[in-house]
């Protein structure tokens, strides 16, 4: 999310350099030539010279605030591996027929409080009972009693593809979400992926989360939020995207689709 404001920083560096975790390095050289990308440093005892002030990325959203808070729109940011793109491409035309919607309903962290930001095996009934469409696995972990529970309710295939480390190797989680039709997610990594890659990006939000606001939710071209309340079920928002699908799996088949 952090880095959608990074445009608005390289222009006043005369070298911009971003610090952060390995498995991110390779995506990020990619999507950012004009920047030198590092591997953090977590040594407190270094005392790097090379530059001349350091910013949390999380501070950018401050920085900029008044670009971020009017902005219309964001383009993509992210640039995946278009080899990758290309391989999952035809790994998804290998499942069936699409369109192929990648879902994400919980964190790999729950606890009492957090749960209360997502969804649950039940509340996904209305989106994939959509037999028109191929559903993807997007959860990095402890999805697989999940995967199980779907089809065993719902008679539902959600594909998971194991030789995918979808925790660790995000440059190739990012050219899977690229190859996708769509994204229906919950408040994770993995909505700020695809909707920075620029995929179609459908998103679960509670309306009384702090998580949700403007420098909270994904950052790309095409993302919608769809929300309840404290007191509201799932059910309204996941019967609203269900009938988005049904729409969008109509125009695919007809060939008539919008393409980010």
């Amino acid at each position: 999310m952090w880095l959608s404001s990074l445009e608005y920083l390289i222009p006043l560096a005369k070298n911009c350099i971003i610090e952060c975790p390995e498995k991110l390095i390779i995506l990020l050289r990619r999507s950012f030539p004009d920047v030198d990308v590092r591997l953090e440093n977590t040594d407190p005892a270094s005392e790097p010279i090379d530059f001349d002030f350091h910013l949390p990325i999380g501070s950018l959203f401050k920085s900029f605030l008044k670009h971020i808070s009017t902005r219309s729109s964001v383009a993509s940011y992210l640039v995946p591996n278009q080899i990758r793109v290309e391989f999952w491409k035809k790994r998804l035309n290998s499942l069936g027929n699409g369109p192929y919607i990648g879902i994400s309903w919980k964190s790999p962290l729950i606890t009492a409080e957090r749960s209360r930001n997502y969804t649950t095996v039940s509340d996904w009934e209305p989106v994939l009972q959509n037999i028109d469409a191929t559903f993807i696995n997007l959860q990095c972990k402890d999805f697989e009693d999940d995967l199980y529970e779907f089809k065993k309710r719902f008679g539902a295939e959600v594909h998971n593809f194991d030789d995918l480390d979808q925790y660790d190797d995000l440059d190739d989680v990012a050219a899977l979400s690229a190859a996708l039709d769509m994204c229906i997610s919950v408040s994770t990594a993995v909505s700020t992926i695809t909707a920075a890659v620029g995929l179609p990006t459908k998103m679960l939000h509670w309306r009384q989360s702090a998580w949700n606001n403007i420098l909270c939710t994904p950052k790309g071209p095409s993302v919608e939020i769809f929300e309840r309340n404290t007191w509201e079920t799932w059910e309204k928002p996941m019967k609203l995207i269900a009938a988005d699908v049904a729409i969008f799996s109509k125009k695919y088949v007809s060939h008539d689709i919008e393409v980010f």
